[in-house]
């Protein structure tokens, strides 16, 4: 359903808050193959991945998941979009 896929970004967020960034790199990596492009979560599956690859120190993936993460239209309709810039 609709909610699904932001439970399992909320269980990432958690796995990432604890330290825990392979976890939640396999909780999204899960998802991916359910999350089609022109549904609006691919934005925030973008920023979490971003977000992982961070953790990792694995900086040239993380931007490139960021840049993604960013909508094209829109783009202040990301509550992430600001993290993503700076990072």
């Amino acid at each position: 359903g609709t909610y699904w896929p932001h439970a399992q970004f909320y269980l990432a967020r958690i796995a990432l808050i604890a330290k825990e960034d392979h976890l939640a790199e396999k909780i999204l990596a899960a998802l991916t193959p359910k999350i089609k492009s022109t549904d609006s979560a691919h934005y925030e599956l973008s920023y979490l991945k971003g977000q992982a690859c961070f953790h990792a120190e694995d900086y040239v993936k993380a931007a490139a998941h960021f840049e993604k993460a960013i909508p094209e239209k829109n783009a202040d309709s990301a509550p992430w979009q600001e993290d993503c810039l700076y990072h």
